[in-house]
């Protein structure tokens, strides 16, 4: 069963959230409560059997999991309570079937995102979205679009949907339910890749005596700036063939803009200016959320760890300098066009697989509504997002998640130094290749300050996000977006 769960609000927007659930009795009870007691809800009387039987997660019934692939391959309408579930497939879905090499035996994967996931054999995996809301999910349109529309194919193919049509209070619902998309073999989450990179990167760098001469003037104050420039030779050593493979990403990056501008025909993906409205409004956007975030870092300061307080004072101290940086996107008229972008750009939504990138997850940002979602914004926005991934991904190894790496408080000083020069020099070789790739593309400010203007503003905006996150799920990694917020002030400083 497909459950759709409306949950209303005395003071927010009512939701409605998917479950899917299965009823065993007999044998099954006793595998499920010994192999899965986690998937199981509840115990149900009164079915009609000697042994109670238990509601417990459908994506784990092989029978369940058929079915909605069933529903896709023959674009099947199901008629429940309130509506109808309509499965479809796409034009690329045919030859996929044809070339199907496993048995297509139904996985649950574990995934802390806003669906579930469930894998057939090597060929396709099924997103089943938990919060629902009305409209076309990005999560489907936009790689429907990039698989049927574009040649970009650095994707996973788009196969196939589930979309639920709702009968409510006279009018029709339609729902994003699931997506249908090629499995992608060989290949590892681009956070743990970088992750296993950054292991031997540390190792090596933390082994260099710190008179060496060649770590003098490692530190970038603005990763604009060194592009053009040559890697420094000890940087390149210490990336190895991880600088390679930065510039593919940012070469695939580039590509994707691209392919998602390539329509001008088609409406919801055709490239719209950057107007002076438009820019006001991200101004005053960011501005909103400077005030909600910086408000929420004061009423809790006295609650954050102590290594983070002068860092944390300091940007307190220093909101008037954040918001005259806000003011260039005000106040500077910006060439460019605005275009429908990946949305959650970050390490952990692609995937390398040896030789090449795959962009995946293409369903937005979980926390904010599916029509802001859609909205077309510069693609800066996705670079920016990217790098942060860069900052975060290379701090982690002051909290122990990098491979092999133990942080003391007597390694901690070197270790940050050597976080910030590989954050540094991998955003500006992602920025040098991603920019000469999209160079002559519209969508892209053809000037260096309109560039560092929008990416500053952009790379603010998404680290006050990770500010109220970090508040809410891990106040010992605060020191990350907030320095993040520093630095965006060190270019202008480095111009006055």
């Amino acid at each position: 069963h497909l459950i759709f769960l409306d949950i209303t609000y005395g003071d927010a927007e009512p939701e409605t959230y998917l479950i899917a659930l299965s009823i065993a009795s007999g044998e099954k009870v006793d595998a499920l409560l010994r192999d899965r007691p986690d998937a199981v809800l509840a115990r149900l009387e009164g079915m009609g059997t000697k042994t109670p039987a238990i509601l417990y997660s459908a994506t784990l019934d092989r029978d369940f999991s058929d079915s909605l692939l069933r529903a896709i391959v023959r674009r099947r309408h199901i008629r429940g309570d309130s509506g109808e579930l309509i499965g479809a497939h796409t034009r690329a879905f045919r030859k996929a079937w044809t070339s199907v090499h496993s048995n297509l035996e139904p996985q649950a994967q574990p995934t802390e995102q806003s669906y579930t996931v469930i894998n057939y054999g090597d060929d396709f995996v099924l997103k089943l979205y938990r919060k629902l809301e009305e409209g076309v999910n990005p999560g489907r349109e936009v790689p429907e679009f990039l698989t049927e529309q574009t040649e970009f194919r650095a994707i996973p193919r788009a196969l196939g949907s589930l979309d639920y049509q709702r009968y409510h209070t006279g009018a029709v619902q339609e729902m994003s339910v699931g997506t249908l998309s090629s499995f992608i073999p060989n290949s590892t989450n681009g956070w743990s890749y970088t992750l296993d990179h950054l292991g031997l990167f540390f190792e090596h760098a933390l082994a260099i005596p710190q008179e060496d001469q060649r770590v003098r003037d490692l530190t970038l104050a603005d990763p604009l700036a060194a592009m053009n420039s040559p890697v420094p030779q000890i940087i390149a050593e210490l990336l190895g063939n991880s600088m390679d493979s930065i510039r593919v990403l940012a070469q695939r990056t580039a590509e994707m803009h691209t392919a998602l501008s390539s329509r001008p025909d088609l409406p919801d993906f055709a490239p719209e200016p950057f107007t002076t409205f438009y820019r006001q409004a991200i101004y005053h956007g960011i501005v909103g959320q400077l005030n909600r975030s910086f408000d929420t870092l004061r009423s809790r300061l006295r609650l954050l760890p102590e290594d983070a307080q002068a860092d944390i004072s300091e940007a307190l101290n220093r909101e008037g300098d954040i918001r005259n940086r806000l003011l260039l996107l005000r106040d500077k008229r910006l060439s460019g066009n605005r275009i429908r972008q990946h949305g959650d750009y970050q390490l952990n939504n692609v995937l390398f697989s040896g030789s090449d990138w795959v962009i995946t997850n293409f369903e937005g940002d979980p926390y904010r509504p599916l029509s802001e979602r859609r909205i077309k914004r510069s693609a800066l926005r996705d670079v920016a997002t990217m790098l942060r991934s860069f900052h975060y991904v290379s701090h982690a190894a002051l909290f122990g998640d990098v491979p092999g790496i133990v942080p003391s408080r007597e390694s901690h000083p070197q270790l940050e130094k050597w976080a910030n020069i590989w954050y540094q020099w991998v955003s500006a070789i992602f920025l040098e290749n991603y920019l000469k790739v999209g160079s002559s593309a519209s969508f892209l400010p053809q000037q260096e300050e309109e560039i560092r203007i929008i990416l500053g503003a952009y790379m603010i905006e998404r680290a006050l996000a990770e500010i109220e996150y970090e508040l809410e799920h891990r106040p010992q990694w605060i020191r990350i977006p907030v320095a993040g917020i520093l630095e965006q002030l060190k270019p202008s400083e480095a111009n006055g």
